[in-house]
């Protein structure tokens, strides 16, 4: 049994060993001229490789004997996953017509182990540059319900203090309030504001240090954005932050550097980065995404054109936050004479 998700992996493949190419989208999730044509699809499988020939054939090759399918019947084959998947409602099911076809292709599971934020791996012809390279891609599927791009999790817990004189029963009184947007709003409509401090987590810290010293900041002032207004897409709050210029950036090109520092947290989050393990820079998923459109579409935002996936990342992305309790976070604390309080970082795709 596996969830939309997961069979949107399989689905993935059949479609691109049916078609023997990926067409490249915009940041609006459209597809484009642009395509990739595929040699070989790899999976960490019982079989590993699938050969794409000029016949329209794929070739699989198990235990020193090969098998021969049609490209054709990859794409019927996907159609019909497509349908059960369009239709279906349960969280976790099977598809009895799709796990035959995936023994006779030496497929044994649905959703292939990986141990890194790589799905599948594909040896591409680039029409750019005229090179063949084998190449990482996580892949999303819209067919389900959203999916993240960096969970949420005590590691993901930015700190503030407190500025305006408080005393313990306004305390009490703001924690006593259920709902989060609640207490934040009570916070600045009692005189108080909130000041970014530091991160809950040192290698979170370290991790986002990586990418830009201010990047810590420039969080933080989203996650306070979004927790005081009713809530929108990243690319909005990130503008209403740069609006304001917290940073001080002294140049009329202000607006450009937060958008570029936002960019490089999300597609950093996307390839390699995760909040709580030492990261160095390097992308475990170096060739892109892979996403299901809800229209059974897969297009591919490939790093070579890095600007349509930051584009991708930056406009199909919010701002949420993790369980309050689960995360602990939400609720002020005071340590000495001074009084704190955490907001949460999670960032969700929008479909």
């Amino acid at each position: 049994m596996a969830n939309i998700g997961e069979w949107s992996e399989l689905y993935a493949l059949f479609q691109i060993l049916g078609e023997g190419k990926i067409h490249a989208g915009d940041a609006k999730l459209n597809k484009i001229s642009t395509c990739y044509p595929i040699l070989h699809a790899l999976r960490n499988d019982i079989v590993n490789d699938y050969e794409v020939d000029s016949e329209r054939k794929v070739i699989i090759t198990h235990g020193g004997k090969s098998v021969t399918i049609p490209m054709k019947t990859f794409l019927d084959e996907a159609s019909s996953l497509l349908q059960h998947l369009q239709s279906e409602k349960g969280r976790s099911f099977n598809i009895p017509t799709t796990q035959a076809f995936m023994e006779t292709i030496g497929c044994s599971k649905i959703k292939a182990p990986a141990t890194n934020k790589a799905d599948i791996e594909l040896i591409i012809h680039d029409p750019v540059t005229s090179m063949i390279n084998q190449l990482g891609f996580s892949i999303k599927s819209q067919l389900g319900s959203s999916s993240t791009l960096l969970n949420a999790s005590k590691a993901t817990n930015f700190v503030y203090r407190i500025v305006g004189e408080m005393n313990t029963n306004q305390m009490n009184e703001i924690n006593s309030i259920p709902e989060h947007m609640d207490r934040v709003a009570a916070i600045f409509s009692t005189g108080h504001s909130l000041k970014y401090d530091h991160m809950g987590n040192p290698q979170f810290y370290a991790n986002l240090l990586f990418i830009a010293s201010d990047l810590p900041q420039i969080i933080a002032e989203c996650l306070i954005e979004d927790s005081l207004t009713s809530g929108g897409d990243l690319n909005k709050i990130l503008g209403d932050v740069a609006n304001r210029n917290p940073c001080k950036y002294p140049t009329s090109n202000y607006k450009a550097i937060y958008e570029n520092r936002i960019k490089q947290l999300l597609i950093s989050s996307a390839l390699g980065m995760m909040p709580s393990k030492p990261w160095d820079g390097y992308y475990t998923a170096p060739g892109g995404y892979i996403i299901v459109k809800t229209n059974g579409d897969v297009i591919c935002y490939h790093f070579y054109n890095r600007n349509l996936l930051e584009d991708y990342l930056y406009f199909n992305t919010k701002f949420e936050r993790g369980g309050r309790h689960k995360h602990d976070f939400g609720e002020i604390y005071q340590i000495n004479n001074e009084f704190y309080f955490k907001l949460n970082l999670q960032i969700r795709f929008l479909v």
